[in-house]
């Protein structure tokens, strides 16, 4: 802060995983003197005192200075992600079809949500509950879990803050994808924010998941912006 005046904020994202994120913001006019560095210090300390690997900044693909203070910290290219935004709203009812059930889920369901989340996008069960809990009863975050013909097949965790929503830990046990599962419960889940008056609707896809990417299109949603996430190294 400049006197009374907030010029710039740093937020870190833990996840539950051996990572953190970080999104770190200045004041146009305020920029060029040191405080975006001093922001990415102070949050590699915190990575430090948390004892993860590594740091990660997000950055916005056409930030020419985000990607340039990056650079001077040290910050290699893990990946990147789209944001999609919906434009169009599926039709339908409000019902799942396809014998789908979703629920939400609660601290006795941590283990199915960490074998799920593991089955589809990889690392350890352990890690994957470790993310479910953290969201769990968090103030505007809901997970629901989704079966079939009484067996868990598959979860999608919803945070709600100020009237817009992002979908993330989107996911289908393996051996239930391609059946269409993953496209009823997202249209669904769509349809019932769209009807709660929530606005914007967002949800994250790595640039290189073209099926993903495809799924979300057919569901209403629109690139809009993508992000390069940048990793520091730390130990």
């Amino acid at each position: 802060m400049v006197g009374d005046r907030v010029v710039g904020y740093a937020g870190t994202y833990g996840f539950g995983r051996d990572e953190i994120e970080v999104v770190a913001v200045v004041d146009p006019e305020w920029r060029r003197r040191g405080i975006g560095r001093a922001l990415i210090d102070e949050a590699i300390r915190v990575g430090h005192r948390a004892g993860v690997s590594r740091v990660l900044l997000v950055v916005p693909r056409f930030s020419v200075g985000g990607h340039a203070l990056s650079e001077r910290v040290g910050a290699k290219r893990s990946h990147s992600e789209a944001a999609m935004v919906l434009r169009d709203v599926p039709p339908g009812g409000d019902e799942l079809g396809m014998g789908l059930v979703a629920r939400i889920a609660n601290v006795s369901d941590v283990a199915v949500l960490g074998e799920i989340g593991s089955s589809a996008f990889g690392g350890s069960p352990e890690e994957a509950s470790a993310i479910s809990r953290s969201s769990i009863g968090a103030v505007g975050r809901t997970i629901f879990l989704i079966s079939r013909n009484g067996e868990d097949v598959g979860m999608v965790s919803i945070a709600v803050d100020h009237g817009a929503a992002s979908i993330a830990g989107f996911a289908v046990r393996p051996e239930h994808q391609g059946m269409g599962i993953g496209r009823a419960v997202l249209k669904w889940l769509v349809r019932r924010l769209h009807g709660d008056g929530i606005a914007p609707i967002t949800i994250e896809v790595d640039v290189t998941n073209d099926r993903a990417a495809g799924l979300y299109r057919d569901c209403g949603f629109r690139e809009d912006r993508i992000y390069d996430y940048l990793a520091v190294a730390i130990g």
